[in-house]
């Protein structure tokens, strides 16, 4: 409840991000999601959210929010098209703009994945607009692969996937 503040403020960035991208498509004020709709996500389990922090340096304790990671379990089963999987979706992932290159992106995916090691999820999957080529590289350059690419009137947006299988085979072997 407290991070909500600052998850606000870093929504209403990837808003502008994404307007300026495609004014088409995206309103330019506002944010994702809204004070309530917020509130509802922090509290759900199937939406974990992870938070990258600045503490304070007498106290130690939390004093904003530098990063964010929304995720949604989601699992496919009893589909007669589909193979069962559980699937992490990677929902959104920001770091403030004065911290970008310090790594936080990549904390971020690394703690994303790990949850999604804990869970047993097959993957992690997630959507990226073609105009935000910054976001394509930083996930390409942690693991993640193109699954899907569709062209939106110009704007190709991309499924990415990360595969959790090797790690999980590799587990297996272990035991």
């Amino acid at each position: 409840q407290k991070d909500i503040p600052g998850l606000l403020r870093l929504l209403q960035y990837i808003l502008s991000l994404h307007s300026n991208g495609r004014p088409d498509i995206f309103n330019n004020a506002g944010s994702k999601y809204g004070q309530s709709e917020l509130e509802t996500i922090v509290k759900d389990k199937n939406t974990p959210i992870f938070v990258a922090v600045d503490c304070d340096a007498e106290s130690g304790a939390p004093d904003s929010i530098l990063g964010y990671a929304f995720c949604i379990e989601k699992e496919i089963k009893n589909n007669r098209v589909l193979k069962e999987r559980k699937i992490l979706y990677l929902d959104d992932l920001c770091v403030d703009e004065s911290c970008r290159g310090l790594g936080l992106g990549s904390k971020l995916v690394e703690t994303v994945s790990d949850y999604a090691k804990s869970i047993s999820a097959d993957s992690i999957e997630l959507n990226v607009w073609g105009f935000n080529e910054s976001a394509i590289s930083f996930y390409e350059k942690n693991g993640f692969l193109p699954l899907q690419e569709e062209d939106d009137e110009n704007t190709p947006t991309r499924l990415m996937f990360f595969d959790l299988s090797d790690y999980k085979n590799q587990l297996k072997d272990i035991q």
